[in-house]
């Protein structure tokens, strides 16, 4: 009876710890994100300091992602789409991430709507 017993708690007890653990994980605060500053047609550059035009080789595809946020939560949709249009590795996660949210929250509806957004 013993063995039954803990082979049936053994498993509840492990979840039960496992789940903790992922309630404290989604808790964390992010540091607010900077509005974008470079103008349209610009990616800013973390490693120069500086804003580089979008279609420069010099710019990694870390820097274009980070920048398509900020620009998303700038509310400028458009440049983020085409910004990360740019991108040498379209495919990574993060970049399918922003481009899917952007065409749920801001393609379709419009679409759908009927409004043309100008920006």
């Amino acid at each position: 009876m013993n063995i039954r017993l803990a082979a049936f708690t053994t498993p509840l007890l492990l979840a039960f710890a496992l789940s903790g653990s992922l309630a404290f994980a989604e808790g964390d605060e992010e540091e607010p994100v900077e509005k974008p500053s470079c103008p349209k047609g610009q990616v800013w550059d973390s490693k120069q300091q500086k804003c580089l035009m979008q279609n420069s080789s010099l710019v990694p595809d870390a820097d274009r992602t980070d920048y398509a946020y900020r620009l998303v939560r700038g509310g400028r949709y458009a440049e983020a789409l085409a910004l990360l249009d740019t991108l040498q590795q379209p495919n990574t996660a993060k970049a399918l991430n922003y481009r899917v949210t952007l065409r749920v929250n801001w393609v379709a509806p419009t679409k759908a709507s009927g409004i043309t957004c100008k920006r």
